[in-house]
């Protein structure tokens, strides 16, 4: 028997509507659904009476284009929640605690819930929550990186590729096997990582933005004096000394990961396997590669709304945990405090610290177990 799925929020890179849409052309009963505030990112879906789907076909599971015409499209959360069996979420990485605390005493215990974004963290900042409600059996699972890249507003989605051999990590990981073998049939992008110390150790901007974005700050400070309202980040930015840049903050992670006993998989890496990006140095590797080089242009000041999320959400969580473990990280200790000053931000006061995550106090075993059980 095929699972009921809901589908909370959508942001801007359109993954909550392209689960819903390609989900029910796959034949999947699916309830779409987000806040009553937020009631006008659903509007279009219910003039067009679904979500008219275009692009690649080989970018989506059920390989169909077409109108996906959605089971259920709600603002009531307690009526999308009520028989549903996967809970796939696609809300603003800052928001994740507040947004999923309004819609927690609805979730069904046992209940597959998959943080469909860059990381951030989402299983160990939610956890909580759902032990004070006295949720039982519930698994959530997170990945490095969204399986889709889709581009639409209005109602109207055009798919462009599906990231495949994305890591998949659950918490508690004692439960991998299980959530594994539900979310693998939903999609087959998913390859098992260790734990969820491993995915977001691998956030993928993280490891992306913050070399272009800081050796090009200059750059676009200058264009938006001079009136330039959008910039190609991913063409003019990048250059030899960002892709260096960047490889240097990935060989950081090297002894992170050995701490805590995950593997390591290098950032080209993954540029290779979900881009196709290749060549000697990483600045070769995506400026040859066809779908950074297809970017359209950001904002001009996009850097530093991105680099807010990478630094506080990501990086500072991940330097306390390498200090943790007596390992040192001076390049991405270094960005923290540099980004700090560029944005007048201190981010070790105002990003996620050990205790928002559980972690407080414990040792580097101490941690592992807890990802793996769950519990201390």
């Amino acid at each position: 028997m095929k699972p009921v799925i809901a589908v909370y929020g959508n942001q801007e890179l359109n993954i909550g509507h392209g689960i819903a849409a390609d989900l029910t052309l796959a034949g999947y009963e699916v309830h779409l659904f987000d806040l009553p505030r937020f009631h006008e990112s659903l509007a279009p879906l219910e003039k067009l009476g679904g979500i008219q789907v275009s692009g690649e076909p080989k970018a989506l599971a059920s390989g169909k284009t077409g109108l996906a015409r959605i089971n259920m499209v709600t603002t009531d959360p307690e009526k999308a929640l009520k028989d549903a069996d996967v809970l796939f979420v696609d809300v603003p990485q800052q928001d994740y605690e507040s947004r999923f605390e309004a819609i927690a005493p609805y979730v069904k215990d046992g209940t597959l819930v998959n943080f469909n974004n860059y990381g951030y963290w989402p299983s160990l900042r939610v956890a909580p929550i759902l032990k004070r409600l006295g949720k039982k059996g519930i698994l959530l699972t997170e990945c490095n990186a969204p399986f889709y890249v889709a581009r639409g507003k209005n109602g109207a989605i055009e798919f462009l590729i599906m990231r495949m051999g994305i890591p998949l990590s659950v918490f508690p990981s004692r439960k991998s096997d299980e959530a594994f073998k539900i979310l693998k049939a939903l999609f087959p992008t998913f390859e098992l990582a260790k734990n969820v110390l491993e995915t977001n150790f691998e956030n993928l901007n993280m490891l992306g933005h913050a070399g272009i974005a800081l050796l090009n700050i200059a750059y676009f400070d200058r264009a938006i004096e001079h009136g330039e309202r959008t910039a190609l980040f991913y063409k003019t930015g990048i250059t030899k000394h960002t892709g260096l840049l960047s490889e240097a903050q990935d060989k950081d992670r090297v002894k992170l990961c050995e701490a805590y006993r995950v593997g390591y998989i290098p950032f080209r890496e993954f540029l290779r396997r979900y881009y196709g990006a290749s060549g000697k140095r990483l600045d070769e590797a995506m400026l040859g590669c066809r779908f950074f080089q297809g970017i359209p242009p950001y904002s001009t000041d996009i850097w530093a709304m991105w680099l807010r999320d990478d630094v506080s959400l990501a990086m500072v969580p991940v330097v306390l945990l390498a200090e943790r473990a007596g390992v040192s990280m001076p390049i991405y200790r270094g960005l923290v405090d540099i980004f700090g000053a560029l944005l007048e931000t201190n981010f070790w006061k105002t990003g996620i610290t050990l205790e928002r995550l559980g972690l407080s106090g414990l040792s580097v075993d101490e941690v592992i177990r807890y990802v793996e059980e769950g519990t201390l």
